[in-house]
């Protein structure tokens, strides 16, 4: 089992989880996207105005798909992100408490231009713990 943190805007996390537990990368992502496998655990990090990781889950499913989905694909009539997963959260901060009680995320190797990046296991589950702890929901 991987542990990958993955990097978006507020908007698109609260649109992926109101919407199946959606999420998706870039063409560009394709090797990272393929190693990733049913199972591994996923970290959100909320980027822009909140800057603090919301929750996390695991994989469910992985898929490609050409429809637009996030509103900014249905706004261009075409996906941007079409390598995407399903996932389930097992600890998911309140949408209304991401900025209050999220989980900062300090640098120590994470590159926040990169949407997905693996993390060593002592890395990603000193994470976990930190989101646990301020679990609300």
């Amino acid at each position: 089992m991987a542990i990958w943190l993955l990097i978006g805007t507020p908007e698109n996390w609260k649109f992926g989880f109101e919407h199946g537990n959606i999420w998706g990368f870039p063409m560009s992502y394709e090797p990272k996207w393929s190693e990733m496998q049913v199972g591994d655990v996923i970290v959100y990090y909320a980027m822009r105005s909140i800057k603090k990781l919301i929750g996390y889950g695991a994989v469910d499913s992985k898929m490609r798909s050409e429809q637009p989905f996030f509103p900014a694909e249905v706004e261009l009539k075409r996906p941007l992100w079409p390598l995407r997963i399903n996932f389930t959260s097992t600890c998911l901060i309140k949408f209304e408490e991401w900025q209050s009680k999220g989980y900062p995320l300090e640098r120590r190797g994470v590159i926040f231009q990169r949407a997905l990046q693996k993390l060593n296991e002592e890395r990603g589950l000193e994470l976990m713990h930190g989101l646990s702890g301020g679990q609300s929901g």
